[in-house]
């Protein structure tokens, strides 16, 4: 379903005539409503994620749409104008980072046009009581990952000694790729020989 509409060549009437069609229930086994499909489509439960009182959290179940193929939808849906108000996207950071304390999911939450985060202590008890803004985690993520990056100098060195490396190895791939097209060739030549001789009778 979700594939159908991200085409953009569907609409909500046909693709209900489209599911129906696949047979695809509701949970009480009964045909999907036309009303009910700008709701699934936009429901983040299937990339995941799940709300509750408010919040958006990382859920235990294994998603069985892809993020990019969920956000598509919600493109094409923003392109069409829905009628009802359209759902916010995730936010970006929900199911990649865990308290760096406890090792829980975070969660996060829209005000004021910011997104914050906190921990969701579901784990057990955990001192991380404050919200983050996405601004400053951004920041430490930055600073994080400078940490672990290789210098400049010596990276320029580095990565000269890989260029060198891989150029050495395509040489050599080269080298042994022409030796054997001459091995091949002169197998071809061999067997083309042998096929006259067989053809002429003297074999």
């Amino acid at each position: 379903m979700f594939e159908a509409y991200a085409t953009g060549s569907y609409t909500f009437d046909e693709l209900h005539e489209l599911v129906v069609g696949w047979g695809l229930t509701s949970h009480r086994e009964k045909p999907i409503a036309r009303s009910m499909l700008p709701q699934l489509l936009a429901n983040p439960f299937y990339i995941g994620l799940f709300r509750f009182a408010g919040e958006t959290h990382e859920g235990s179940h294994q998603p069985i749409v892809s993020k990019a193929l969920f956000d598509e939808v919600q493109n094409v849906m923003a392109r069409r104008g829905r009628p009802h108000k359209p759902r916010r996207k995730p936010l970006p950071y929900l199911g990649f980072i865990q308290c760096g304390e406890c090792g829980a999911a975070i969660t996060g939450e829209r005000q004021k046009g910011h997104h914050y985060y906190r921990c969701t202590r579901k784990l057990g008890p955990c001192t991380q009581r404050r919200f983050i803004r996405e601004e400053a985690l951004t920041d430490e993520l930055r600073a994080i990952t400078a940490s672990a990056s290789i210098p400049a100098e010596p990276g320029a060195d580095m990565l000269a000694q890989v260029r060198e490396w891989r150029q050495t190895e395509s040489d050599c791939r080269a080298s042994e790729l022409t030796e054997e097209r001459t091995r091949l060739g002169k197998a071809e030549s061999r067997l083309s020989r042998l096929l006259d001789v067989y053809l002429e009778g003297d074999i």
